[in-house]
């Protein structure tokens, strides 16, 4: 079993899911969205089980989303405290917004 802490472990959970999870977001902002239900490449995923695999304990991913639905709620219902992604968010918006003039409260 890997220590959570270890650099292995950082590095599993890097090569299984966010290698697709950056590939989506790239794809995001390039205005050419990849569904998430759309499998990995067969070819990516036998590199990286040779690569890393047996190293590792690496399983990548079969489709490029987690296989789940993904729900969200508007930022136009509000923040909310109690949210951690909110709160996120509003400490961003608070660091970033006055230094373009813009009001971090305000949408």
């Amino acid at each position: 079993m890997t220590d959570a802490g270890s650099p292995a472990y950082r590095f599993r959970r890097f090569a299984s899911r966010e290698v697709a999870l950056a590939a989506v977001l790239i794809a995001i902002a390039a205005g050419r969205p990849v569904p998430l239900r759309t499998p990995v490449p067969e070819d990516w995923r036998r590199y990286v089980q040779e690569k890393y695999g047996a190293k590792y304990g690496v399983e990548p991913p079969r489709v490029m989303g987690d296989d789940v639905d993904v729900w969200w709620r508007s930022w136009e219902v509000g923040f909310d405290p109690n949210d951690e992604v909110d709160r996120t968010v509003m400490a961003t918006r608070k660091e970033v917004f006055p230094l373009y003039g813009l009001d971090p409260w305000f949408d």
